[in-house]
């Protein structure tokens, strides 16, 4: 009997510890929901007050320039759980820190804090324009989070012009939770084709494979910010940004483009051709070693909005010259990335070199040791095909 009991006792202990939950779990009023974060470099005049007590910490008083500056983003439950407030009322707390590592500023701003910083639930990372130039910095950030076992991997990765920081000096208009106004306004530029959305995830992979990725622009304004054109890396640090313009075709090299427009003139009519569907391929045209050359395919189907048209949908000949007239305007575009990428940046962000070590092992084995001397010669041709679907309004 007594065992019978024993065993009772134990069985209810052990279901009272597995099915209850996280025993261990923090509530939720006792977290600080990270939404985003921002990354820069500190100031070499930074103000002591805002600086964290380092003091004691052999050499750290001697380097302020290496100083980190992070800024955290996080709802605040008293405007947001009166209803939302009024006015252009911020729903979001900031605050700074800095410090030698991103793991100290995460100490010392839980320690400001009633609550303890959450990043389970963070959507955006932004990084200033001067930290992405401190490659030792970024790799020590980059390993934080991914050794952070709560940290939201497909938080979205941008780019600051200037510092990240200004970002929350930003009073959205319409919206009071800066990580959700940042979040929309991506989606939406993904779908103009003129923006290539990267996550945590994505970004640290494609710089664990060769060094170079590219990551969206963000450009703070008083209230609003605009995420316009590419950051582009190499060897871990910010070389230079393309265009918003020059994005939309490094998007269509790349075989990411999701929508976007493009326009010419043929007859005195202005013709807009949206995209639908983007289909890419590379070949390798030339496997002279010295001579390299090699082939972006892409096929884009889509279609002709404008009204000057509409006469002439069965047309062949006039889609024929359309298809034609796009086709080498968007050769002329392509061809400008490629140049840019390839002589002023020097950052094989079209995965070149990957391409050749996949599928050309052989040709990458010979150039693998002096890739940098070679990857600027290796000829880039775009051949680009337009496919119009539809012409105009079917009346």
């Amino acid at each position: 009997m007594a065992k019978r009991v024993t065993a009772l006792i134990l069985a209810i202990v052990f279901s009272a510890i597995t099915l209850s939950g996280c025993w261990d779990k923090v509530e939720i009023d006792q977290r600080a929901f990270i939404g985003v974060i921002m990354i820069d470099m500190a100031p070499s005049d930074y103000q002591e007050e805002m600086a964290e007590d380092v003091e004691g910490i052999p050499g750290i008083e001697k380097q302020e320039g290496e100083m980190i500056k992070v800024t955290y983003i996080f709802p605040d439950a008293r405007i947001l759980g009166e209803g939302g407030g009024g006015g252009d009322e911020k729903g979001f707390v900031t605050l700074s820190s800095i410090a030698p590592s991103i793991a100290k500023t995460n100490g010392y701003v839980d320690s400001r804090l009633s609550r303890s910083l959450y990043y389970g639930h963070t959507q955006v990372i932004i990084f200033g324009e001067e930290f992405l130039k401190h490659s030792d910095k970024l790799k020590e950030v980059m390993d934080f989070f991914n050794r952070s076992p709560r940290f939201n991997r497909t938080a979205r990765v941008l780019v600051a012009e200037g510092e990240a920081s200004k970002v929350a000096e930003t009073i959205p208009k319409g919206e009071k939770l800066m990580f959700r106004y940042i979040r929309d306004i991506l989606q939406n530029e993904v779908t103009n084709g003129r923006l290539v959305e990267v996550n945590f995830n994505q970004f640290v992979s494609s710089m664990r494979q060769d060094g170079n990725t590219v990551i969206p622009r963000i450009i703070p304004k008083k209230d609003e910010v605009k995420i316009s054109g590419l950051g582009v890396m190499r060897d871990y640090k910010l070389q230079g940004f393309l265009s918003e313009y020059d994005t939309l075709y490094f998007n269509t090299l790349y075989g990411k483009r999701r929508g976007g427009r493009e326009y010419i003139n043929l007859n005195n009519i202005s013709a807009t051709f949206n995209t639908n569907n983007t289909v890419k391929k590379m070949r390798l045209l030339n496997s002279d070693i010295n001579n390299l050359e090699v082939g972006i395919n892409v096929v884009i189907e889509g279609s002709i909005a404008d009204k000057g048209f509409e006469n002439e949908i069965f047309d062949a000949e006039i889609i024929n010259r359309l298809e034609k007239e796009y086709d080498k305007s968007s050769v002329e575009s392509c061809n400008f990335v490629i140049k840019k990428l390839q002589q002023q940046l020097k950052a094989d962000a079209l995965k070149i070199g990957d391409y050749l070590y996949k599928y050309h092992p052989d040709i990458w084995q010979e150039i693998q040791g002096k890739w940098e001397e070679v990857y600027p010669k290796i000829k880039i041709t775009p051949i680009i095909n337009h496919k119009i679907r539809r012409t105009g309004e079917v009346k």
